[in-house]
């Protein structure tokens, strides 16, 4: 199969400003040493992932972009913020570390919950789990148990952002990792969708 004609690894999910995902890494750096066997995520590829859609064929494309742009339509902007770290699935069989945002409003919620129901008529699944914000910090090659409290995060450091659109991510698996490459931003609120000009135009127009 050609290049230009394979299905693309895509998401959609949330940007978190640079700043705010630095002064995260800096609060969590001195408790590393805690989280044995960790595979700690790069600060560049951290998001907070709405909807998975995994292999799309280029021609349904059309037809999800009609769903996003019509979600981010109507969805409303408001303020979230870093909060808390967390563990999936839970303490004593950690395999995820993450930090959890406060939405007071229920910003990213209402959105995540809209496009889950919005996609199950293009074919994708509906989720099974409840809706969590969060940041992915690491992944451990093996369950572990964490009988200490996590730490605390220094929330006074971590201002509130607002949250003004969402974007669709193509993931392109590489022998290191993942690597992400946004393909289109769609405001909330908006009507105007803005294409990010990448390798994969010719396939997505």
């Amino acid at each position: 199969m050609k290049e230009a004609e394979r299905p693309l690894r895509l998401f959609v999910a949330v940007d978190v400003p640079l700043e705010q995902r630095r002064l995260l890494q800096e609060a969590v750096e001195p408790h590393k040493e805690s989280f044995k066997g960790a595979r700690w995520t790069a600060v560049e590829s951290q998001h907070v992932t709405l909807k998975f859609l995994g292999n799309t064929p280029l021609s349904a494309m059309d037809a999800l972009k009609e769903v996003l742009v019509a979600q981010a339509c109507a969805a409303r902007r408001g303020p979230v913020r870093i909060w808390e770290l967390g563990v999936f699935p839970g303490m004593t069989r950690a395999r995820v570390l993450w930090a959890g945002l406060d939405d007071p409003g229920s910003v990213l919620r209402s959105v995540a919950e809209g496009l889950d129901v919005a996609l199950e008529e293009l074919g994708y699944g509906v989720e099974k789990r409840s809706f969590t914000p969060h940041l992915t910090l690491a992944r451990f090659k093996a369950p572990i148990r964490l009988d200490a409290p996590l730490p605390a995060l220094p929330v006074e450091d971590l201002a509130p952002f607002d949250v003004a659109s969402i974007a669709l991510y193509s993931s392109r698996l590489h022998p290191h990792g993942a690597r992400y490459e946004p393909v289109a931003t769609y405001a909330l609120g908006g009507d105007v969708t803005v294409p990010r000009r990448d390798a994969n135009d010719a396939a997505l127009g």
